[in-house]
């Protein structure tokens, strides 16, 4: 969480060399169209990390809730399985919560918690039927 809160804060004066840094402070004449940290956003929704707490205003804590919440007709949405839940799909399955992970689950099979990670739950990721 706090490593979160510190890369938003440190999202903005990065881009300092960027041609498009301070743009807002030119009005009308600028190029200004919102600053977001994107990435930030992404990472969350992709590896379902919590971010009830951030609230700086590079993150884009509406686009993550929206991507969350919509429901598309396609189902290209990430599959993902908690530890301790049945496989959903047999196949290959990794987890960012361990290097090395991708490894090979039947539908049903519990799928496993990575018990020293830093990244708190573990969540199992489909990869793939080969």
């Amino acid at each position: 969480f706090v490593a979160r809160i510190q890369y938003c804060k440190q999202w903005y004066p990065a881009f300092k060399q960027a041609p498009w840094h301070d743009t807002h402070l030119q009005g009308e004449e600028g190029n200004y169209v919102g600053y977001w940290a994107f990435e930030a956003g992404a990472i969350a929704f992709l590896y379902g990390i919590d971010d009830s707490k951030i609230d700086h205003m590079v993150y884009p804590k509406d686009l993550v809730e929206y991507a969350r919440n919509y429901q598309g007709t396609n189902n290209t949405q990430v599959n993902r399985v908690v530890a301790g839940d049945p496989c959903t799909k047999t196949g290959y399955w990794f987890t960012p919560a361990q290097a090395n992970s991708r490894r090979h689950f039947q539908q049903g099979e519990i799928m496993p918690s990575i018990s020293d990670s830093k990244w708190g739950d573990t969540l199992w990721y489909w990869s793939g039927e080969n």
